[in-house]
């Protein structure tokens, strides 16, 4: 039973790598087949370019994943876990990567069977950053106005519901200081 949380995430990660490759090589494989050999006199030089372009985002963050989420295992010891990998399933950065996988691969799949405006979907990336970016710097401008004891008082809070309760009941409340 040693180590089965890391045992499980190397399982899940093992499999969601291997999902990952064998559908983004689908996806570029039907880019590449539809778009530029079934449809050669719609493929331009910009769209190879685009192609290259809009896809090396996502195949650099493929590799990423790959390098830091493979399980690795000891190579004498029957496969012994020596380290499970980051987990692909974890909140915050993690979701973001894979939302940047997601929205190219749709684009790709948009521009092969739709044409090249489908590219301008790709903008969300960058947009959703830039607004990401912001709300956090506007946090912790929020959070850090009043660090410096500029005077200003918080206002007083009511009371919980568990405050007006005991009280009702006639029961003593007791505050934390």
């Amino acid at each position: 039973m040693a180590q089965k949380a890391a045992k499980q995430v190397a399982r899940r990660n093992a499999t969601s790598l291997n999902t990952l490759h064998v559908t983004s090589l689908c996806i570029h494989l039907l880019f590449i087949i539809y778009r530029l050999l079934l449809h050669r006199r719609s493929a331009t030089k910009a769209t190879y370019t685009k192609y290259i372009v809009f896809s090396i985002p996502a195949l650099l963050i493929e590799a990423y994943l790959e390098q830091i989420s493979r399980p690795k295992y000891a190579a004498g010891n029957a496969g012994e876990l020596r380290r499970a990998g980051e987990d692909l399933d974890a909140k915050g950065l993690m979701e973001y990567l894979w939302d940047i996988i997601y929205v190219t691969w749709g684009c790709l799949v948009g521009v092969a069977l739709l044409g090249e405006w489908v590219w301008w979907l790709w903008t969300v990336i960058p947009i959703f950053a830039v607004y990401t970016a912001v709300s956090m710097v506007m946090g912790f401008r929020r959070n850090f106005s009043g660090a410096g004891g500029a005077g200003e008082t918080e206002a007083p809070q009511g009371k919980s519901n568990r405050q007006k309760k005991l009280e009702k009941r006639g029961q003593k409340v007791a505050y934390r200081g």
